[in-house]
């Protein structure tokens, strides 16, 4: 037999072998001719072998378009449900307030509905009549805030002084934790600095502010 016979007898083998065929009567055969035949379904076999890999090329393929296009649309739903919004603000917060280097402290409460709408009030401590003493007020607030999609927001507020009158403050914030609360994200704690000196105190110290959720409202996570 020569080297090109050879081959294709060898080459032979190997089909056969992989398609379970029977390999007797192949090792002497002369031609590769000769070998197709000795065992006629050998040339189907070949062809719907290979009709049956294009085909499950075909479904993988396809499984993989379906799979990759579920994962991007779920994605895309976690982003869109991940993105703050007025109603990522809702709830009874604790909100405590420092003015400068400790001049003074206030400690209250300030309600936000979830639609944009504040309302509180808040015990202030800051120095008296001379260093010996310390002045104890209360105070109102109300307003209304904003939120941006990634989390910052800012409120305007109108305190009430204890005097009886009222002052106009705004108040940058960004949302600092968060929790997902019957598929709601809600705030748990932000953080802010009030952009002009406080209303409170006679002092052009920084006025800061810390919220903390105290207690979510109903409302914020039954769509009311």
């Amino acid at each position: 037999m020569g080297s090109g016979a050879r081959k294709r007898a060898d080459a032979v083998r190997y089909e056969t072998a992989a398609l379970g065929l029977p390999a007797a009567g192949l090792i002497d055969m002369p031609e590769f001719p000769f070998a197709v035949a000795k065992f006629p379904n050998m040339e189907v076999n070949v062809k719907q072998f290979s009709i049956v890999n294009t085909a499950n090329l075909i479904v993988l393929c396809f499984l993989g378009v379906c799979c990759c296009s579920q994962m991007r649309a779920q994605g895309l739903g976690l982003i869109a449900r991940d993105q703050y919004s007025v109603a990522s603000v809702c709830g009874d917060y604790s909100a405590i307030a420092t003015y400068g280097p400790n001049i003074a402290r206030a400690l209250g409460f300030e309600v936000m509905d979830g639609h944009g709408n504040i309302r509180g009030a808040a015990t202030v401590n800051q120095p008296g009549s001379d260093d010996t003493t310390r002045s104890i007020s209360r105070i109102g607030i109300s307003g209304t805030y904003t939120v941006e999609e990634d989390g910052s927001g800012k409120m305007d507020l109108s305190i009430a002084l204890p005097g009886g009158g009222s002052a106009s403050v705004s108040e940058d914030f960004v949302i600092t934790k968060t929790k997902t609360i019957n598929g709601v994200l809600i705030a748990t704690e932000i953080e802010d600095m009030q952009e002009v000196p406080s209303a409170v105190i006679d002092n052009s110290s920084l006025v800061i502010h810390r919220y903390t959720l105290r207690r979510v409202l109903k409302s914020c996570v039954s769509g009311r």
